[in-house]
């Protein structure tokens, strides 16, 4: 969602976007009102599932136990295990961001979205929802999980550099 903000910014010092399974949302719009939009009011998918929150209730982190197969179901248990192992709790304001976007900014920018049709994070219901409500995306798929960087790297790699020619 940041980049997309920074391309309304400065849609002049940004070429093109690229998404890998990333929230392409339209302006006015936060991920949970996307979940809502697609499976209706109050129902948590892929890693929603497993949120936890601190004392505090400003950060978020995930439960560990089924990380595996929300963001690795493509990868060995050696791969996603130290990787798993990284992942850190992040502020709840991230999932409540809402972008203010236009035609005339964000909309000049190519885009790019790699659609990652395995992925149990952010599932194809809602990929597809993404590239419906924010058209004009040039889509690239790849049959893998939400970290293509670990399960797919060769194919990631040859899309990324398919787009910078």
């Amino acid at each position: 969602m940041v980049i997309s903000q920074v391309a309304e910014a400065r849609p002049d010092l940004v070429e093109k976007l690229v998404y890998v399974a990333g929230f392409m949302l339209p302006g006015g719009m936060t991920f949970p009102d996307l979940c809502s939009d697609v499976y209706g009011a109050g129902v948590a998918v892929g890693a929603s599932l497993e949120v936890q929150f601190d004392d505090t209730e400003d950060y978020v982190s995930l439960k560990t136990d089924n990380l595996h197969s929300i963001f690795f179901n493509c990868c060995t248990t050696a791969v996603s295990a130290p990787l798993i192992d990284k992942l850190q709790a992040h502020p709840v304001a991230g999932w409540n961001l809402v972008n203010n976007l236009s035609d005339e900014k964000f909309g000049v920018v190519p885009r790019h979205y790699i659609y990652l049709s395995l992925d149990n994070s952010v599932p194809a219901a809602l990929q597809d929802r993404m590239l419906a409500l924010t058209p004009g995306a040039t889509i690239h798929r790849i049959e893998t999980d939400h970290v293509p960087q670990a399960s797919s790297p060769e194919q990631l790699i040859n899309i990324l550099l398919d787009i910078c020619e």
